[in-house]
């Protein structure tokens, strides 16, 4: 009997344990937009897609941003500042088996596998006055 008391009361202390533990991860901005870089080792390797990760590097200085998808579909981008040419990312998207699609998104061309319905879609956008260029891939499915 005494033996029972003990583990029962070690599993209630341990749901407790986990239950606070989610709470704080859920409170704590878990669903957030997250801006890194690829010196940050751990979010680098835990939030980056594949595909974004070996995206070209069309400029020094660079971002990535996760978002986590929270009543919308996942996206992972990565920014460049001080661009001046995006068609390295465009190759790249050729090569990954995505064709641009005729529709636009505002300024974004909108990349998709063809053969696919659903699954990701990639958009890139480029402001030349800023130098500004962006690679997002939402994933859809």
């Amino acid at each position: 009997m005494r033996t029972l008391l003990k583990w029962g009361s070690l599993t209630l202390m341990g749901v407790l344990l986990l239950s606070g533990v989610f709470i704080y991860v859920v409170a704590s901005g878990v669903n957030e937009v997250t801006e890194y870089t690829e010196n940050d080792f751990f979010t680098y390797r835990i939030l980056t897609d594949k595909e974004i990760a070996q995206a070209p590097r069309i400029s020094a200085d660079y971002v990535f941003v996760s978002q986590p998808g929270d009543g919308h579909a996942p996206s992972n981008a990565i920014i460049f500042q001080r661009a001046s040419d995006i068609e390295p990312l465009r190759i790249y998207l050729r090569g990954l088996g995505y064709a641009l699609d005729k529709r636009r998104l505002g300024a974004n061309e909108v990349w998709s596998q063809q053969e696919r319905h659903g699954g990701a879609v990639f958009y890139l956008s480029f402001n030349r006055g800023t130098g500004e260029a962006v690679l997002t891939k939402v994933q859809n499915d």
